[in-house]
């Protein structure tokens, strides 16, 4: 019989909770911290077996680690969709520990017997998604720049709206530059 190492991790802000199945028993359940003394404390645990299987939650930047774990250490993983997790994991048998989702995955990842992802963070998908973030912050920074220089120049030269298309144009926030103030021009 072939004995596979099933290890459900949660994964948090600076901590992971691990529950390890072999086969259908339970063999243990630990937290680690993020950091180089952990992640060296799971690879001694884990060289101790053969045939291991992690499966954790797309939890967004936290889940990289154990992420970037599983590849510097070739531990065959699953990266699962939260949402796809919690309804897959409803009709688990509960438990009353804190460590409840670390058991459920590790429980569930006896059940799906999916194929290791595969580069996960090279997906297309999620480099989309990364970039679409980034854009729409670096958008809303933009528009805060923007209110922000209407209402300075509404309070100190407000003349200065009518004499340009674009108050936003590299010339007009040149000559704005130059000229923050109408007695400036005055002086000139």
């Amino acid at each position: 019989m072939i004995t596979i190492e099933y290890f459900g991790i949660d994964v948090g802000k600076g901590k992971i909770f691990i529950a390890h199945y072999s086969n259908n028993d339970f063999v243990k359940e630990f937290e680690l911290i993020h950091n180089e003394k952990g992640f060296n404390c799971l690879l001694s645990y884990i060289n101790n077996y053969s045939g291991i299987y992690f499966l954790f939650e797309a939890t967004s930047i936290y889940s990289k680690v154990i992420e970037l774990f599983c590849k510097d250490n070739h531990v065959p993983y699953y990266m699962i969709n939260p949402l796809e997790a919690k309804f897959l994991t409803t009709t688990l048998r509960t438990w009353k520990t804190d460590k409840s989702d670390a058991h459920k995955l590790a429980l569930l990842a006896k059940d799906l017997n999916k194929k290791p992802s595969r580069n996960f963070s090279e997906n297309i998908y999620i480099k989309v998604r990364e970039l679409t973030r980034w854009y729409e912050e670096l958008n809303d920074q933009q528009s805060y720049l923007k209110n922000s220089i209407v209402q300075i120049l509404d309070m100190t030269f407000p003349e200065i709206q009518s004499l340009f298309k674009s108050r936003y144009s590299k010339f007009a926030l040149q000559i704005v530059k130059k000229f923050p103030h109408p007695s400036y021009v005055h002086h000139f």
